[in-house]
């Protein structure tokens, strides 16, 4: 009776670990949110996981991440609702899988940047450099991709549906108006 006991619980034991293994669990660094909380430089941040809703400033919710250096920064399944990161440098960014309601975009770096199943709702990439930024199974909410990506510079970007777009390889430049940025 012990010894099925004990195969029984190795059994089970074993089965959990494998199920929790079997699932992606997202962490962020403490330090990291810390860092992203506390100033306007995350390069190399592991936000991964994070619900950075919260950190943005209440009488403000969209000034936090504008201007920001964001470069090679881990987003992955963050939700991250109005997030504006306005003249922001997101290049090599993670974004995989993060959620947001009307992001702004407007002007960024995102050269290299990984937004694979982005769930964007309304987003706004006007000016954005999404050169070699991957978007398979972006979805765009209630906005069509044509317009979403309205005056963004696609050069050998992977689109949602893993086709290539190098519409704006031309080297016609994109209005770099651009803010004037404490990360460069």
């Amino acid at each position: 009776m012990v010894r099925n006991l004990n195969a029984c619980s190795a059994w089970l034991l074993t089965a959990a670990l494998l199920a929790a293994s079997a699932s992606p669990v997202f962490a962020a660094s403490a330090d990291d949110v810390v860092k992203f909380e506390q100033s306007n430089d995350c390069s190399e941040c592991d936000l991964s996981g994070a619900d950075l809703s919260g950190s943005m400033n209440k009488a403000n919710p969209l000034k936090t991440l504008a201007d920001s250096n964001f470069e090679n920064a881990v987003f992955t399944g963050s939700d991250i609702q109005q997030a504006n990161f306005d003249c922001s440098n997101l290049a090599g960014a993670k974004l995989d899988g993060i959620r947001s309601r009307h992001p702004n975009f407007n002007k960024a770096d995102l050269n290299g940047a990984d937004l694979t199943n982005a769930m964007l709702d309304t987003p706004n990439f006007f000016n954005a450099d999404l050169s070699d930024a991957n978007l398979t199974g972006v979805t765009w909410g209630s906005m069509t991709q044509e317009v979403a990506l309205s005056g963004a510079k696609l050069c050998n970007t992977t689109m949602p549906d893993h086709s290539v777009d190098n519409s704006g390889c031309d080297g016609s430049a994109l209005n770099r108006n651009r803010c004037v940025t404490t990360w460069r």
